[in-house]
């Protein structure tokens, strides 16, 4: 450290491990290991100082004088969408590679091995060593240092400022310097201003849908960043505001925000013609008395925008110049589509102006009301708007086809863009055909960005793009609904739904895709209440203090197999505790049905009036799974009683095997031995994958990757392993 002296210090978990770790340790031996990272010796740390406990639960909660420490876990979860940001879960989708995952204990046990202490300390070395070289090209990878560093010269602001801070702190950097060049100050209020303005009254336009299943194209028209483009073409902002048209008070003020404004006497009636006027009652200058900041610095962004993309388009080869321009253009992006939301923070804003924010929202509504009444007027389009979202529209354009709608929607487009002052433009973005609308922000369908591109599934608001399922649904819906969209026949619909459910109760499905994993936020909860996550993670941090999740960290769980009426609750479990229970317990297959994948579909299917519940209470009903699923049963209340089926063919005996098979000994034991041979040879070739991916055949029962599936697989076939000693225990009932 002191040789290269960096600026960074990168750990992807430095609370619990990493930097956190060493410090706390450091801490309790005695030793300033604070103050030896640290450029100034001499200043005082976050240990020897107050704890910052919103860093802790934002960042990383660690600072040390003169260097920046980046957590990559809670970066990763600023930046991509998954649903572990476990360590392998992040290199798997990010540097598209597997890794191995050992547990801090094994690490330990291993370090300490006297058996073969070097091989096993060289082992350790190697995986830290790796673990460490990981988080590097993940950082790389997602571009964040340089991206960061971009986006801090665009708004203004320090490097860590952009990882740590909020959009206001972006907006008011870039605000108050271009004020400044206009004689102007910005206002800072107090606690009680802000709680004593009055709340905004205004909302966005979410119209609810007409729920249906549409075979027709549906046309959907966007307004390109709306709520910037009100800002400009009506010229709104904080120094062009005249009020409402209200009769001032006594003194002459008239409320605006948390202030007041003082309006002279006549000021009003004498721009009253030439004022802009917006329909929830307020007054602004137009732009060629007074041109406002905000509009002027929205406007400046957006032009700055497009000329950075479209120099984008002449770096030719220049990978590093394409990268910078690409974070700068999105820096410009992100800054002016959070302008609004600056105006409108009433609780912890820096300058909130209800009554501007109002004046935003309700323009952009009325905005959108004036398409939706020209969509429906223009007859020669024969169309209707089947929903409308804030600033997107969804046109049906019925008994037309595709290359029609997409004429139609340019045509839409422009003439309600004529409508409008500059820079408001109205655009179509795509295409869905066909498509089901199921309630407010949830819809989907297949997506057409031209009338002759391929079909892509656009889904939003529903399970198959939602975190809080687990794969299994996500996998089952996507599917559902591309069977559906691609034949339009429920028939064949439902043939595939039989054979998912099939596949559950015979557990036939990687144990992966039964995990759930969602978020866990430590302090929230009450005590007798605890969501199924937050239970699992109690659990953990009764065996480990160390081992329980940090704030928003998501927790995987299984749902198994209890007591009859149990809670939820009593019985989630890690996936790494059904692993371990060497087939004592199993998937609920009943709760997965009923509980996760049955709704979900449910809600898409009752727009044809289908009822998926019935298609599952009308499958024929086993007794038991096949016997090579099930040929453990240590524990269980079978390992008690003695077999009643043939291991061979599942009927009924008294024996295990049956007088049936006995009497054809070479048949029998030819089928055993195929049996058991199957079963080693799925186990090698799991295997070697876990040696490719670990390194080492005696680390493989070591690594615990719980969102790797190979792992479950390489699992269940070591207990169907160890458990054809019972064919080969039958082998002594053939009679020869």
């Amino acid at each position: 450290l002191r040789d290269t002296d960096p600026d960074i210090l990168v750990g992807f978990e430095v609370q619990h491990a990493s930097c956190g770790y060493l410090l706390e340790r450091s801490a309790a031996i005695g030793f300033p290991l604070d103050r030896c990272l640290s450029r100034c010796p001499f200043h005082r740390s976050t240990l020897e100082s107050r704890p910052d406990t919103y860093g802790q639960q934002q960042q990383s909660g660690i600072h040390v004088c003169g260097r920046e420490i980046l957590n990559v876990w809670r970066l990763c979860r600023q930046e991509i969408k998954l649903g572990l940001y476990n360590y392998t879960n992040v290199c798997a989708k990010v540097l598209n590679k597997r890794v191995p995952s050992f547990p801090p204990q094994l690490l330990h046990s291993w370090f300490q091995h006297l058996a073969s202490p070097h091989s096993l300390k060289r082992q350790v070395l190697l995986y830290l060593l790796e673990k460490a070289s990981n988080t590097l090209l993940i950082l790389e990878a997602m571009e964040l240092v340089g991206r960061t560093c971009e986006l801090a010269r665009v708004f203004g602001i320090d490097f860590f400022s952009v990882l740590s801070r909020g959009s206001q702190y972006r907006v008011e950097s870039m605000l108050y310097r271009l004020a400044r060049t206009q004689n102007f100050l910005l206002l800072s209020p107090s606690v009680q201003q802000r709680q004593s303005q009055p709340a905004t009254e205004c909302i966005p336009l979410v119209m609810e849908p007409q729920s249906a299943f549409y075979s027709s194209p549906v046309c959907v028209l966007d307004f390109r960043s709306l709520y910037p483009s009100v800002v400009i073409a009506y010229n709104m902002c904080y120094s062009t505001c005249l009020g409402k048209l209200v009769e001032p008070d006594s003194d002459g003020n008239v409320k605006l925000g948390v202030s007041s404004l003082r309006r002279a006497p006549g000021l009003l009636a004498s721009v009253r013609e030439e004022a802009i006027i917006t329909p929830n009652g307020m007054a602004f200058l137009p732009p060629d008395k007074r041109e406002g900041v905000l509009p002027r610095l929205l406007r400046e962004i957006l032009q700055a925008r497009v000329a950075v993309k479209k120099l984008m388009k002449q770096v030719g080869g220049d990978v590093k110049l394409y990268r910078t321009l690409n974070s700068r253009q999105f820096g410009l992006k992100l800054i002016a589509n959070v302008t609004y939301g600056y105006t409108s923070a009433g609780f912890s804003g820096r300058m909130p102006c209800a009554d501007l924010a109002d004046a935003i929202v309700q323009t952009g509504r009325e905005t959108l009301e004036r398409a939706i009444r020209t969509v429906e007027e223009g007859r020669q389009w024969g169309a209707r708007v089947i929903y409308g979202d804030t600033d997107s529209l969804f046109v049906e354009i019925p008994g037309r086809s595709r290359e029609e709608a997409f004429r139609i929607g340019r045509e839409i487009a422009a003439a309600v863009t004529a409508e409008n002052p500059a820079p408001m433009e109205l655009e179509l973005e795509k295409v869905y055909q066909p498509s089901m609308m199921v309630a407010k922000k949830r819809y989907v369908g297949y997506s057409y960005d031209s009338p002759s591109s391929k079909p892509v599934l656009d889904a939003k608001g529903i399970e198959m793009v939602r975190r809080d399922s687990c794969p299994l649904v996500m996998r089952v819906q996507e599917k559902a609904l591309k069977v559906l969209f691609e034949t339009k026949n429920i028939s064949k619909l439902k043939s595939y739904m039989e054979g998912v459910f099939m596949d559950i109760i015979a557990s036939n499905l990687n144990i992966n895709e039964y995990v759930f994993a969602k978020e866990v936020r430590q302090g929230t909860y009450a005590s007798s209440t605890l969501p199924p996550a937050a239970t699992v993670n109690a659990t953990k941090v009764l065996r480990d203090p160390r081992a329980g999740a940090l704030h928003a960290e998501r927790i995987p769980y299984v749902v198994v197999c209890g007591q009859p009426g149990a809670r939820l609750v009593d019985l989630v479990l890690d996936p790494r505790e059904l692993l371990a229970s060497s087939g004592m317990l199993r998937i609920n297959a009943q709760y997965y049905i009923t509980k996760a994948l049955i709704p979900c579909l449910e809600r898409l299917l009752s727009l044809f009036g289908v009822d998926i519940r019935r298609w599952y209470l009308e499958l024929p009903r086993y007794s038991r799974a096949s016997s090579r699923d099930h040929a453990s049963h240590e524990g269980s209340i079978r390992s008690h009683f003695q077999s009643m089926h043939c291991i061979l063919c599942d009927q009924l005996s008294r024996t295990a095997v049956c007088a049936e098979c006995t009497s054809l000994p070479q048949v029998a034991l030819c089928t055993m031995q195929n049996r058991r041979g199957r079963v080693e040879r799925d186990l090698a070739r799991l295997c070697r994958i876990c040696v490719s991916c670990v390194g080492s055949m005696r680390l493989v029962t070591g690594c615990d990757a719980v969102d790797c599936p190979v792992l479950y697989d390489r699992v269940k076939a070591q207990q169907l392993w160890e458990a054809s000693s019972r064919i080969d225990w039958g082998v002594n009932f053939l009679e020869w």
